[in-house]
C-alpha cells in the first residue's frame, strides 16, 4: 500500500514534532505542551508526523452489567474514546470500532466517515453491557504449551519423588487440556472481524474488571495478524497490578487513559 505523510495522533508515538493543537479528550497526558498551555490558557498538545498508512481499529470492552465499576473511570474511558474517534475522523477521514462485553461482540462500526452517525452508535452502546458468555480466566493454547515447556524444564533437573510426582500430574493435566480445547467461537468471531478492514494497529479500551481472557485472546491474535495492540486501562490497572496470566496481555503498550 502507498504510504503518506499523516499528522499522527498524539496516543501514537512519532519520528518528529510537526505542530501543536488543542487538547482532544483521550489524548496522551504525557504530549501536552505545558509552556503554550500556559501561554494561551488553553491545553495544547505535540502533534507528530510519521510514515503511516491505516487508522487504528478502536475496540471497547464494555463492563459486565453485574460488576461494580467506578463511575469516574467510565466517564473517562467513554472521553478517551470519544475524542480518538472524533481524531481518527478528521485525520484519517474515517473510523472503524469494535464493540465487546468479555468475549461477546456486541456491534462493528466499519469504516465509518460521518461523525454525527459515529458518535450516535458509541452513545447508543457505551453502557454495561449483559454478557451472555464468559471465560472465567481460560487459558489459551499458547499458554498450556508455554506450562508445559516450563514443567518439562523443571523436570530434567528435580530429584524430590513427591514434587516430581506432582509436576507430572499437572503436565499430564496440562497436556490433556491442550489436545482437549478447540479454537474458541469468540476468538475466530475477533479474526473474521479484523480480517474485514486493512489495520496495523489496535487500541483497546478496558476497565480492567473481572475475566480479562478474552483481553488475551485478542491480542494473540492480532499478533498472528502483524497488527500491533495497545490496551488503555484506568489509572493504577496497569499491567503490574495484574494477576498471573491475565495481567501479562503481551501487548505492545499497557496505559492508562486517564
Amino acid at each position: 500500500a502507498e504510504t503518506r505523510e499523516i499528522e499522527k495522533m498524539s496516543v501514537l508515538s512519532g519520528f518528529g514534532l510537526r505542530a501543536l493543537r488543542e487538547y482532544y479528550a483521550g489524548d496522551d497526558m504525557r504530549k501536552i505542551d505545558w509552556k503554550q498551555t500556559a501561554k494561551y490558557n488553553k491545553i495544547f498538545v505535540r502533534e507528530y508526523t510519521g510514515m503511516m498508512t491505516l487508522p487504528p481499529l478502536i475496540i471497547i470492552d464494555l463492563p459486565w452489567r453485574g460488576e461494580r465499576i467506578a463511575e469516574d473511570d467510565f466517564n473517562r474511558m467513554v472521553a478517551a474514546v470519544a475524542g480518538l474517534a472524533e481524531h481518527s475522523i478528521k485525520s484519517f477521514q474515517f473510523v472503524s470500532v469494535l464493540l465487546i462485553s468479555g468475549p461477546n461482540i456486541l456491534s462493528f462500526i466499519a469504516e465509518e466517515k460521518d461523525l454525527g452517525r459515529c458518535m450516535t452508535t458509541l452513545r447508543r452502546w457505551m453502557h454495561p453491557a449483559e454478557r451472555t458468555t464468559h471465560l472465567y480466566r481460560m487459558a489459551d493454547r499458547s499458554d498450556l504449551r508455554s506450562r508445559i515447556r516450563t514443567i518439562d524444564a523443571v523436570l530434567s533437573e528435580e530429584k524430590v519423588p513427591d514434587e516430581t510426582r506432582f509436576l507430572t500430574l499437572l503436565r499430564k493435566s496440562y497436556q490433556t487440556g491442550l489436545q482437549e480445547q478447540r479454537m474458541l467461537s469468540f476468538t475466530g468471531q475477533v479474526i473474521r472481524t479484523i480480517s474485514q478492514i486493512t489495520v496495523d494497529e489496535i487500541y483497546l479500551f478496558s476497565l480492567g474488571c473481572g475475566d480479562t481472557s478474552h483481553i488475551r485472546q485478542i491480542v494473540r491474535q492480532a499478533g498472528t495478524m502483524k497488527i500491533r495492540v495497545h490496551v488503555r486501562l484506568p489509572e493504577g490497572k496497569g499491567a503490574g497490578s495484574w494477576e498471573t496470566p491475565a495481567g501479562d496481555f503481551g501487548a505492545d503498550t499497557v496505559e492508562a487513559f486517564a
